[in-house]
């Protein structure tokens, strides 16, 4: 049996992973594929809080899993959403350094440069957000919408 302290650091990595990707998930899909993000008043969320995970499509909540709802999950996915989180943060703080700066120069060159970099972070991170993706559907969350695009174009990145 999954000891306790495991379950709950796996809900909190999970609550702050699906944050992490709702922070950079349209900015990505800007960069990497060009396109537009959805209205998000038109699209499903799924947000994490200290003490659940809520879906959220048009105003309206939805599938809700608490740490009590992952003890049925193997020990090693437990412990795996809690790399994947970290490595996806650590990697992400760059991101959020440069992306602000993302065709603000004068410089061709530069913007060209920025958006490089951003690319190569993207690319160095994909797995991560796949795999805290695929956690939260391990948990029973049905991936549509922005996220199923999402995930697409991460695992289309390429430097």
């Amino acid at each position: 049996m999954t000891e306790q302290h495991t379950i709950l650091a796996a809900f909190a990595a999970a609550s702050r992973g699906i944050n992490l990707i709702n922070r950079v998930a349209d900015d990505m899909v800007d960069l990497l594929a060009q396109q537009e993000p959805y209205p998000r008043e038109h699209r499903l969320t799924i947000e994490g809080t200290s003490t659940e995970i809520v879906e959220t499509n048009y105003g309206q909540s939805g599938k809700t899993i608490s740490s009590e709802d992952l003890k049925n999950l193997p020990e090693d996915l437990l412990t795996q959403i809690s790399i994947y989180e970290r490595a996806a943060e650590n990697q992400l703080v760059s991101w959020g350094e440069i992306y602000p700066k993302r065709n603000t120069s004068t410089n061709q060159v530069e913007n060209d440069g920025i958006e490089k970099e951003l690319k190569q972070i993207a690319f160095n991170v994909k797995e991560e957000l796949e795999g805290i993706l695929a956690f939260l559907e391990s948990a029973g969350f049905i991936l549509g919408d922005h996220y199923f695009r999402f995930r697409d174009v991460i695992r289309r990145a390429s430097v």
